[in-house]
Formats: structure tokens, C-alpha cells, sequence
């Protein structure tokens, strides 16, 4: 999966906002600039461990998902150690 473009990380911090600080009503400890910052940079650690991430799936399953599949699994853990879901 390649590196979001401007357009879609925008969307993302948006959505991020409103849906973290604005929906669960948590303290807002960055700004909407320092937000895009933070997303950007997921965004592109993402994009350089995206091998080790597919690894550390065991290979029955990683052969058999498709990477829609895997990151939203991703996805879904990080929002339960987050406490959000």
C-alpha cells in the first residue's frame, strides 16, 4: 500500500479529530498542524515497516489475507490499546 497523499492524510486528520478529541471527548493535546505531523509520520512508518508487519503474521494467514484484510486488522488493535473500541 503506498504512502496516503496530501488529499487522503487530510481526510484522515479530520476524521481523527473529530472522531477522537471531538467524538470521545478527549483532551485535545495537539493542534490540527501538529495532528497532520502525526499522521504523516504513521503514514510513512507504515509504509517502511510494512514487511515487517506482514512477517510477524504467521504465513497460512498472510498468504490467504489481503492487505485491505491485514490493515484493518492493524488498525483495529491499535484503536483497542488505544481504549477506543
Amino acid at each position: 500500500m503506498a504512502v496516503l497523499d496530501a488529499s487522503a492524510r487530510a481526510d484522515v486528520r479530520n476524521k481523527f479529530i473529530q472522531a477522537f478529541f471531538v467524538g470521545l471527548r478527549k483532551t485535545a493535546d495537539l493542534d490540527s498542524t501538529e495532528i497532520a505531523t502525526l499522521i504523516a509520520d504513521i503514514d510513512a512508518w507504515l509504509d517502511a515497516n510494512q514487511a515487517a508487519a506482514n512477517s510477524a503474521i504467521t504465513a497460512a494467514v498472510r498468504t490467504k489475507a489481503s492487505s485491505d484484510t491485514k490493515f484493518s486488522a492493524l488498525a483495529y488493535v491499535a484503536l483497542k490499546r488505544a481504549g477506543v473500541i
